[in-house]
């Protein structure tokens, strides 16, 4: 390990995360690497990391990281990097430490790469962590097969269209907040019957009761979250 320590220069028994970052589409391919090493230590700083980073370039557009971390607070990092100047995109591992969890928190955050980069550049989110992917993260790279399995689960509800994207925003608050109505017109400042009734129109619309394979239909919803229109049938004027 020591050897392997003074080859990197890094020290990989503390705690570390791994990152992905990319830029987004617009920016000028001769300034995208400057624009990622630019962003590396405010990322760096909004981890609340006080040990430079190591990282590779796998190529121009892209810039492989690990940031010495305890933890990601993924509610806050992204205010915190508000205002950085670069449009640059995250993914991120959880914290590991040790040679084997410098392998898997990149392996991680690669994954959730591939996830940002599936729900397209309209849906795109300035960061995105393996612990919002849940249950996704056991698919791999197979998103295809996931957004089959989604339109099996939802059936009709999975609809690429905005009548459909709300019933399934208000099931997903409604489901994620273990069925509360309450839980869920506070999370999106609605009042509890419009919940009670998109709850029954987005029902209606899958064609069976939310209770029937309630598990598979929360991870659907949340494929949809983070998939965006790769997840769902598209609608056909």
């Amino acid at each position: 390990m020591h050897a392997i320590e003074a080859a990197l220069g890094f020290r990989l028994t503390q705690s570390q995360v791994g990152a992905v970052l990319w830029c987004a589409p617009g920016v000028d391919e001769t300034n995208q690497a400057a624009a990622l090493e630019r962003h590396l230590p405010k990322l760096a700083a909004a981890l609340d990391s006080r040990t430079a980073p190591l990282s590779v370039a796998p190529d121009a557009a892209t810039l492989w990281a690990w940031i010495p971390a305890t933890a990601i607070e993924a509610d806050t990092v992204p205010e915190k990097l508000a205002g950085a100047g670069d449009d640059v995109r995250v993914a991120l591992g959880e914290p590991a430490g040790g040679l084997a969890g410098f392998r898997t928190t990149h392996r991680q955050a690669a994954q959730a790469q591939t996830v940002a980069l599936a729900a397209g550049p309209e849906r795109a989110r300035p960061l995105i962590t393996a612990s919002q992917l849940g249950p996704l993260a056991l698919l791999g790279p197979d998103l295809t097969s996931a957004a089959a399995w989604v339109q099996s689960v939802l059936g009709p509800l999975a609809e690429d269209d905005e009548q459909h994207a709300q019933m399934r925003e208000t099931a997903w608050a409604y489901l994620s907040s273990g069925g509360s109505l309450s839980a869920a017109a506070a999370a999106l400042h609605l009042h509890k019957n419009t919940i009670q009734y998109r709850i029954r129109k987005a029902e209606e619309t899958r064609g069976r009761p939310f209770d029937d394979g309630r598990l598979d239909v929360e991870v659907a919803l949340l494929a949809c979250r983070l998939l965006g229109s790769a997840g769902l049938r598209p609608v056909h004027s």
